[in-house]
């Protein structure tokens, strides 16, 4: 068992934890999208203040400027950075597969306004994910 506490006991085990999934993107997969956004960045008028977790929900498809993106529809922006995308997301349990992390916003990939985008895990995130599940504290 890698890093357990002095109890012999995984953070997994004690708080839970979501599945992951290394496999290539389908267009049309239905994804859910979380974060903690800051709307435009310390504007006080702003939609989102960064003190709550929102959360969207669609249909997954490549960016067109950057095809390694896939998004979801989503006004998330500034501050959802690193928030997991969740394919097979059960809204009861809360409990999902993370397929990527929030990377971008059109801006990068090219894609229509209010798209939230992940580069998707590969098998460079999978031979690292398997090294660190190999490590010893």
């Amino acid at each position: 068992m890698a890093n357990p506490s002095a109890e012999g006991r995984r953070i997994a085990d004690v708080t839970g934890a979501q599945r992951i999934a290394f496999t290539r993107p389908a267009e049309g997969e239905f994804i859910h999208t979380f974060g903690y956004p800051k709307d435009r960045l310390n504007n006080p008028a702003a939609k989102y203040a960064g003190s709550r977790m929102i959360h969207c929900a669609g249909p997954a498809r490549p960016g067109p400027k950057a095809p390694l993106l896939w998004g979801e529809s989503c006004d998330m922006s500034h501050g959802a950075s690193g928030g997991p995308h969740l394919a097979r997301f059960d809204t009861r349990t809360g409990v999902g597969t993370v397929v990527g992390v929030t990377t971008t916003s059109e801006d990068l990939a090219g894609g229509q306004t209010n798209t939230l985008y992940a580069t998707r895990f590969g098998d460079s995130a999978r031979h690292l994910y398997t090294w660190a599940q190999t490590r010893q504290a």
